[in-house]
């Protein structure tokens, strides 16, 4: 079997969504013929014909895995209508849904300090917390698992090693939330040197590319023409995530900051059931998700599906929507009434239909936020873009495409056929050829802090200290890349270290574990780590040469654009000896 990182003979794309989930893969030999045949599997994922799972778990008492998916609504559903397990009994398991959305983090306000730890917990359906890393690990293990038994099953012997996997993240996410996943992947049983994690829009932007022509055609020409900027637009469940791509060749560049935030189609949905909230009753409302669960869940099924056709709202005509006549007979038996329709909703048995502009309400503020978050991007020749390219889930809803459509009239918008698995595809592309992506923009300015020979030329006002014979100005804020460039993925910056240990107490440090704090700004031209605006970000940790450190310590760290994540090393100039180092944006700094 193969062991090597370049041996692969299989590439797997995860994609870990917020409403729902799935995986995609390509042998190499199939892609090496046509890239565009990658298998997404529609079977045994549940009693809905569909190649996406939702995205929920169940854990039994001990948090061991039972389920995921449809399977696991399906495994809840019979324990709680099972009159052999009593309600203590099920409160005992941990049902978790829309987990990933504790890795989301405001970015506005405070772009590059978060909150997310090894230690978060998530609430599950009754209110017990649960380590998310728990849920993630399984919930990543449960869909590599998944496929390892499908290629097993089909004759094909396969392991974790013989694939290369490609995890996809939003391109929002902070170091922090792409470090955390990392981790739980390599718990799951993932080989850290053939994991990639993969920007959602980006890859979606690379599958796209490698469409047919006649598939992403603008106006008068082909799309993805050299120079053409493409605004992508991922609408998933639970985000909005924005970038701009440049093409280059056959390659793309990432030309602005990644944006967006909390306006994904989960937000209709909760919208919707505050409808069923004021039309019928919170008690109603909370009595039918809990004790007829399955009619709940089949209630939001289809309105996963109503969400998409929504041509009639230019009609004017009404919503017809079915729904379990259970909601109705809760509604006579809790309120001792029959219910009475009303200017926005009118119900005969199973059908309710819902006034259109009521229905239009449950979209409006998430489509504004879109829409309005687009307008401050593309408003003045800040940047350049052709096209805008909507992709996810949520873009499948016509009235988003509509909305956007009549919002930026003067740029082509397109909507891949498949748009919902853009992001799966492409990330299997991408898995094969990383290098597509050539650059990013440096959202922040990263470096370290240390201790400089004093300059009072450009350490004015700054404190000093003496080390030995020279006095010195702590807090220095060395730059490896700076705010608002385009840094090119291989780039390399570094910053020499130095240290002087000729005292008397040469053994008490001779084995010390040098740690060096990691920060960043939004400002492009730092001097000091205690200015405002500069955040603790990371640690990184060089432990010292089986020998022990020398009298004198010459040596640099190099930090190096690597795809999503960056990568770090410590060099030694002596020896000309390199190390990686590891990037802990998680450490706990109090």
């Amino acid at each position: 079997m193969a062991n090597e990182v370049d041996s692969f003979f299989i590439v797997a794309a995860i994609d870990l969504g917020t409403s729902y989930s799935s995986y995609a893969f390509s042998f190499k030999s199939d892609y090496q013929r046509d890239p565009l045949q990658i298998y997404v599997p529609t079977e045994a994922l549940g009693k809905y014909l569909s190649k996406k799972t939702p995205s929920v778990i169940l854990l039994n008492p001990d948090k061991s895995f039972n389920s995921f998916g449809y399977e696991a609504e399906k495994e809840f559903i019979e324990m709680k209508e099972n009159e052999t397990v009593n309600e203590m009994e099920l409160k005992k398991y941990y049902y978790v849904e829309s987990f990933k959305m504790a890795l989301y983090q405001e970015t506005e306000n405070d772009p590059v300090q978060t909150k997310i730890q090894r230690d978060m917990e998530v609430d599950d359906v009754f209110g017990k917390s649960i380590s998310l890393m728990h849920v993630l690990k399984l919930s990543i293990w449960y869909l590599k698992d998944h496929l390892l038994k499908e290629l097993n099953s089909r004759g094909f012997p396969t392991t974790a090693v013989d694939i290369r996997w490609v995890i996809t993240v939003p391109a929002i996410w902070t170091d922090q939330a792409k470090q955390l996943t990392r981790e739980c992947a390599l718990k799951a049983g993932i080989p850290n040197k053939l994991l990639l994690l993969a920007y959602e829009p980006e890859v979606a932007a690379l599958y796209c590319k490698q469409l047919p022509a006649d598939q992403v055609k603008g106006p008068y020409r082909s799309l993805f023409q050299e120079g053409d900027g493409i605004m992508v637009v991922d609408l998933g469940g639970g985000t909005s995530d924005i970038t701009v791509q440049e093409v280059t060749g056959d390659k793309m560049r990432s030309t602005l900051t990644v944006s967006g935030g909390p306006w994904g189609g989960t937000k209709v949905n909760t919208a919707f059931i505050r409808f069923l909230v004021e039309i019928l009753g919170e008690e109603v409302i909370n009595k039918f998700k809990w004790d007829l669960i399955e009619d709940f869940l089949d209630l939001i099924h289809e309105f996963e599906l109503k969400k998409r056709e929504t041509d009639f709202l230019k009609k004017g005509t009404t919503l017809k929507l079915k729904v379990p006549l259970s909601l109705r007979e809760l509604y006579s038996e809790f309120h001792k009434k029959e219910f009475e329709n009303t200017e926005d909703i009118s119900w005969k048995r199973d059908k309710m239909q819902i006034n259109p502009k009521r229905f239009e309400s449950f979209f409006l503020p998430t489509v504004t936020n879109i829409t309005e978050h687009l307008r401050s991007l593309l408003e003045g020749d800040r940047i350049k873009v052709s096209t805008i390219l909507m992709v996810g889930g949520f873009s499948q809803c016509n009235l988003v495409r509509d909305a956007i459509k009549q919002a930026f009239p003067r740029h082509h918008v397109v909507i891949p056929m498949d748009c919902d698995l853009s992001v799966l595809k492409g990330a299997v592309l991408y898995g094969y050829r990383p290098e597509s992506i050539t650059a990013r923009y440096c959202h922040y300015s990263i470096g370290i802090s240390l201790n400089k020979p004093y300059d009072p030329n450009q350490h004015v006002g700054a404190e000093t200290f003496r080390s030995g014979r020279t006095l010195k100005c702590g807090n220095c804020f060395e730059t490896f890349f700076r705010q608002g460039r385009i840094v090119e993925v291989g780039e390399k910056e570094s910053v020499d270290v130095h240290s002087d240990h000729r005292t008397d107490d040469r053994e008490r440090w001779r084995y010390d574990v040098k740690e060096i704090e990691v920060y960043t700004t939004k400002n492009p031209n730092p001097k000091f780590v205690t200015e405002p605006g500069c955040k603790r970000h990371a640690m990184i940790t060089i432990h010292p040469p089986s020998e022990g450190w020398p009298e004198i310590v010459d040596g640099k760290i190099e930090m190096e654009v690597g795809g999503t994540e960056v990568i770090v090393r410590y060099v030694d100039l002596n020896t000309h000896d390199a190390k990686v180092l590891k990037l802990d944006s998680l450490t706990c700094f109090g």
